[in-house]
């Protein structure tokens, strides 16, 4: 519709990036005495209307709460990436209880969406988020092209 539009005033910018997570199974973290900084709980994938691709971020995050059979409230911090401003509107609209949670050290509108490593980066930024607030489950969520999503939910490990 109208005013509904992707333009380069609400899309973030393209640059360079790098980010990286090692997973690791519990035997090899207990045989090399690694200190884990969280644990992954629950992964998923699902999809939206491929012509309204920003709208399988919320699809994924409802697939995760589904198979953790956690509750939006249960979630300390969230991570969606914003690829679009209407990301920003999309989460305020479904959870404007807890916008404070989403986000926590910035999104890619304000610093960029470096394509390969936006996973990972979001992953280092929800880790971020819940040493900052003393957290324990953290949720990220990613829209892709064609209206696919992916996204997990991490226990924190903390010391």
């Amino acid at each position: 519709g109208e005013g509904t539009h992707t333009t380069a005033g609400n899309s973030c910018l393209i640059h360079d990036g790098a980010a990286f997570a090692l997973l690791a199974s519990a035997a090899a973290v207990r045989r090399y005495g690694w200190r884990p900084l969280a644990r992954i709980r629950t992964v998923a994938a699902a999809a939206a209307d491929p012509l309204r691709s920003p709208l399988s971020v919320g699809a994924v995050t409802d697939e995760l709460f589904r198979r953790s059979g956690l509750t939006p409230e249960a979630v300390d911090c969230y991570e969606w990436n914003e690829a679009f401003a209407v990301i920003d509107a999309l989460f305020a609209r479904d959870y404007p209880t807890l916008t404070d949670r989403y986000n926590r050290v910035g999104g890619a509108l304000a610093y960029g969406h470096p394509y390969g490593a936006s996973g990972a980066i979001l992953l280092v930024h929800l880790l971020a988020a819940l040493r900052q607030c003393g957290g324990r489950r953290g949720l990220l969520a990613i829209a892709g092209a064609g209206g696919t999503g992916a996204g997990l939910i991490v226990e924190a490990c903390h010391d």
